[in-house]
């Protein structure tokens, strides 16, 4: 999972705005009235307090540095990982019905203990 970023500097401090897709975020910023775009820093600079772009950017997270990066990295992460963890038991649950419904043709016990195995490890690796 790659999270999506892009660089603005306000009142001459460079900031990593994340959130959204990459585009909507660009919208939301190409929608700043004043803003301005430098190509040789590769960024957004905006003008204000930092204050007034993060309401000027709702819904969007304005980050200062890299631990604040890495922050919202991680909470990124884990918002998946918990959505993963919901929908287990629904995975489950397929599976469970595909396989009673003979749907799954393994060509003997050998491949049924491959698919059993294989299937444990993919559950364990969500659950973990």
């Amino acid at each position: 999972m790659v999270i999506q970023t892009l660089k603005i500097e306000v009142s001459g401090k460079e900031y990593t705005v994340t959130g959204s897709d990459f585009y909507s975020m660009l919208d939301s910023v190409r929608a700043v009235e004043g803003r301005k775009w430098n190509g040789d820093l590769n960024l957004w600079m905006l003008p204000g307090t930092v204050e007034e772009i993060r309401t000027a950017l709702p819904g969007l997270q304005i980050l200062g540095d890299e631990d604040e990066v890495l922050d919202a990295e991680i909470a990124a992460i884990k918002k998946l990982q918990q959505w993963i963890l919901e929908d287990v038991p629904a995975i489950e649950q397929e599976i469970a019905d595909i396989q009673g419904s003979g749907e799954i043709r393994m060509p003997s016990a050998v491949g049924r203990g491959v698919f059993d195995v294989l299937l444990n490890q993919l559950l364990s690796l969500l659950k973990s």
